[in-house]
């Protein structure tokens, strides 16, 4: 009798996706036998959403009054404005560890994936990279908050641009980074024409028509707020090829100098300030869906980097 052959089997594969199950599994579980979990990690997303009513503020002053304007439109800046404020010193505080919260809840959303294909990939990548981010953020906030003093906003995109543009290959890589950050910018604005932000929103479709009250009033917020998050983004990209183009670091900027370059005319003027609303209008988008966000149904690899 012959023997009828196999083809052979990816062993390593096999055996990484099942460690990706298996943690997956580990964190539903953890998560479900614990509920308190979930619902104090879901306090995150109302300090994101504060973060980005604050920058949307300093971006419509930053339109509106550039030349009085001491306000940061950035995250960093945020965290300015909340420590100019009375109390400022305890308000960080409460803001740094809604930060953290919001990082515990990205990472494991990242741990609850159990998709493997490069959309799942990327996915993980991008909550890796938000919660790494607001990480940060949250260290900067609570660092203030215990040392009395003021959150710094460095233009660190400008001084890493200065770095690698100091040879030629930093500037072949400088070119790459606008580029990936231009393309996320187009990535948010797709996301926000297509609905696609609504896949990680309990009770919300992505059909405008299909939603009523809260879940309608969602739609409409993730539409508009992703739509901005993905013009700021990128401008950003934009100004890094910019600044590699023309080999001026100067021209590389964040959030802040790159809204603070486009108000410089009356279009971008105008540009800037739908710019501002919409930061504002994400920031409530994020208040608003914390309710609706599980973090079982974000790590099943069918949302996007929120």
């Amino acid at each position: 009798m012959t023997a009828v052959s196999r083809p052979p089997t990816d062993d390593r594969g096999q055996g990484q996706a099942g460690v990706v199950d298996q943690v997956a599994r580990s964190v539903d579980g953890t998560v479900s036998e614990h509920p308190w979990i979930e619902r104090l990690a879901r306090i995150g997303w109302y300090a994101k959403g504060l973060v980005y009513l604050l920058m949307g503020v300093a971006a419509w002053t930053v339109a509106h009054h550039p030349s009085t304007s001491g306000q940061t439109a950035s995250p960093q800046g945020a965290l300015q404005r909340v420590s100019q404020t009375p109390g400022g010193r305890a308000l960080l505080a409460v803001l740094g560890a809604g930060l953290v919260l919001y990082a515990v809840w990205r990472l494991l959303s990242v741990a609850a994936m159990r998709g493997r294909t490069g959309r799942d990939h990327l996915n993980r990548v991008g909550y890796t990279l938000s919660g790494l981010f607001y990480a940060g953020l949250a260290v900067t906030a609570l660092r203030s908050a215990v040392r009395h003093s003021t959150p710094r906003d460095t233009n660190t995109i400008e001084r890493l641009s200065r770095r690698l543009m100091a040879n030629g290959a930093g500037r072949v890589v400088l070119i790459v980074a606008g580029v990936v950050v231009l393309a996320v910018g187009v990535f948010f604005v797709v996301k926000a024409v297509t609905g696609r932000y609504t896949d990680n929103l309990a009770g919300v479709s992505d059909d405008e028509g299909a939603n009523r009250g809260h879940a309608r009033l969602l739609w409409w917020l993730g539409l508009v707020g992703w739509t901005a998050r993905g013009i700021v983004t990128g401008l950003v990209g934009w100004f890094v090829l910019r600044a590699a183009w023309t080999y001026d670091p100067a021209e590389a900027h964040g959030f802040d100098g790159a809204l603070r370059q486009s108000a410089d005319t009356d279009l971008g003027r105008i540009l800037v300030t739908v710019v501002a609303v919409g930061l504002m209008v994400y920031g409530l988008y994020c208040v608003f869906s914390a309710g609706r966000r599980t973090i079982a149904q974000q790590g099943s690899g069918l949302a996007g980097r929120s």
